[in-house]
């Protein structure tokens, strides 16, 4: 396999407190990465550096000309003011073809019927089906994205990660994501980095995610286990 990323010691300070320390993992082409970790880890810290978002230490070395987008968590913006999806796609889509690209990218995310409506009024999960559609407009080879099913009922969630997954497959595309829920790394990601600020674990699912490492990322007696046990959200 080929290598789009290379980060090495990557290392994150907010005020002298120590957010990420010294974290080094490559992500190779095709790869679907999980980073897992609990609350205040320096999950999306972490993305956040390596796409160049915040400064960090350390070296972060991408394969040459390689197009990435990236679905944050939360976009920040006035849900009254009046925009609808289709001219949010206008201020990124340079063709001017907008109305027929646009469809094209909400189709991708089945949400061809959303292209009228306004922003503020979609649900979380519409939101998310557009966030992603954005973020395919510059065809990217990598997609990233923070926690993809926050804010979403646990019916949305399936929806979405059944999507990201369609995704990858048609498209080819290299995924890395937060995610908080076990079963759905088990049963979509091909690499797990398990981060808590350092590197605890990074491997297969199966190897990474064992009862003994999720004791050391999470600690005992949380009511998070392997993937041989019944388990739930952290």
């Amino acid at each position: 396999m080929s290598s789009l990323l290379n980060a090495h010691d990557i290392t994150v300070k907010y005020g002298g407190h120590l957010v990420v320390d010294h974290v080094s993992f490559e992500l190779n082409r095709g790869e679907v990465m999980a980073i897992v970790g609990p609350n205040g880890a320096g999950k999306s810290t972490l993305m956040k550096a390596v796409l160049g978002l915040i400064p960090c230490e350390g070296r972060v070395h991408w394969h040459e000309d390689v197009r990435i987008g990236y679905v944050p968590q939360h976009l920040n913006f006035d849900r009254d003011f009046p925009i609808t999806v289709e001219e949010l796609f206008a201020l990124k889509i340079t063709t001017k073809h907008v109305q027929r690209e646009t469809k094209r990218l909400l189709e991708e995310v089945h949400a061809g019927h959303l292209a009228g409506k306004l922003l503020g009024s979609l649900s979380g999960g519409e939101m998310q089906r557009v966030f992603i559609a954005y973020a395919l407009a510059n065809d990217p080879e990598i997609l990233f994205f923070d926690e993809p099913s926050s804010g979403i009922d646990v019916t949305g969630e399936e929806t979405i990660y059944a999507l990201i997954h369609e995704l990858s497959e048609a498209k080819k595309l290299t995924i890395v994501l937060i995610s908080h829920d076990l079963d759905i790394v088990y049963e979509h990601a091909t690499s797990v980095l398990c981060l808590n600020r350092r590197m605890v674990c990074h491997g297969v699912p199966r190897v990474a995610l064992s009862a003994s490492n999720i004791d050391k990322l999470y600690g005992k007696h949380t009511g998070v286990y392997g993937h041989e046990h019944s388990h739930h959200d952290v």
